[in-house]
């Protein structure tokens, strides 16, 4: 069951049970871990968080890889011309934590559960990558957008390790903050 929560900017994705889910993404029997669909804010973009729990692309066995995807939603159409519309990379402020950041601030985080405080935060501008920006985080031509983020999130092996805290009674925790 992946089960979810969003309150004031923050969206918050338990990924339970993770052992299953990762063992069944291993055999192949399920592509992808994907997150319920989330809005920015009122009004706001449709957004959604992808994990590949075994790695994608270079971290392929060895990283959890984590992506953020903008999807179409109700108001696109008129939402999206309106000249009020924001541009998403100039708008909001944004994180994915597991974390990443960008500017707007995309910050991915995996949460360490023990309390330490030793999460994995990663960021991401769109910005940073402007030949792709428009198509990643652009007006939705399809369903989705090519989604975005990291192919190295962290390494499996610390996510693993019973003592580093992510993986706690088989839930792992990913936060994505927007601040708009």
């Amino acid at each position: 069951m992946l089960s979810r929560s969003w309150s004031q900017g923050k969206f918050v994705w338990y990924i339970k049970p993770y052992s299953v889910l990762r063992r069944q993404q291993e055999n192949g029997e399920i592509a992808r871990v994907v997150s319920a669909p989330f809005y920015t804010g009122v009004p706001g973009y449709k957004l959604r968080l992808m994990a590949d729990l075994n790695g994608y692309g270079e971290g392929r066995g060895s990283h959890l890889s984590l992506f953020l995807q903008r999807q179409a939603h109700v108001l696109s159409a008129s939402f999206d011309s309106s000249p009020a519309a924001p541009r998403f990379p100039a708008g909001p402020a944004c994180e994915l934590r597991l974390m990443f950041a960008s500017r707007p601030q995309h910050v991915l985080r995996v949460v360490d559960q023990t309390g330490r405080g030793l999460h994995v935060d990663r960021q991401q501008s769109f910005r940073s990558i402007p030949s792709r920006s428009k198509h990643l985080m652009g007006r939705p031509v399809h369903e989705c957008n090519v989604p975005i983020g990291f192919h190295t999130m962290a390494p499996l092996s610390e996510l693993h390790n019973e003592r580093s805290g992510f993986v706690r009674n088989d839930t792992l925790v990913i936060v994505y903050r927007c601040r708009i």
